[in-house]
């Protein structure tokens, strides 16, 4: 399942949805991957977003409808999280891949 995609996705409900309590799933997550709930949420909804980018899927959205479709609600969280996880833009990402496509 791809519970990163749902836009509302909290540390409640993904506790409820493993039968856990909040407090045990955030000290899971802080451990294993060093990174709060958020961050760890948000390195998926990127890193679904590269796919689609990949896959070709993203000519008939915006960059910021490809972010909907993995799960940001916010247009500038999305920016900010691309460029913090990612190191540039995501149009300079989506330039950059596009031009490795045309290359190969």
């Amino acid at each position: 399942e791809r519970l990163f995609l749902d836009p509302n996705l909290s540390l409640k409900k993904l506790a409820d949805r493993l039968n856990t309590n909040t407090k045990y799933l955030s000290q899971v997550v802080n451990h294993c991957s060093g990174h709060n709930f958020q961050h760890f949420i948000n390195t998926y909804r990127i890193k679904a977003i590269e796919e689609l980018i990949r896959e070709g899927q993203h000519h008939h959205l915006t960059l910021f409808g490809l972010a909907q479709q993995c799960g940001f609600k916010n247009k500038s969280t999305f920016y900010k999280v691309f460029k913090d996880l990612k190191g540039e833009t995501p149009n300079a990402y989506l330039k950059s891949q596009l031009r490795g496509q045309t290359d190969a």
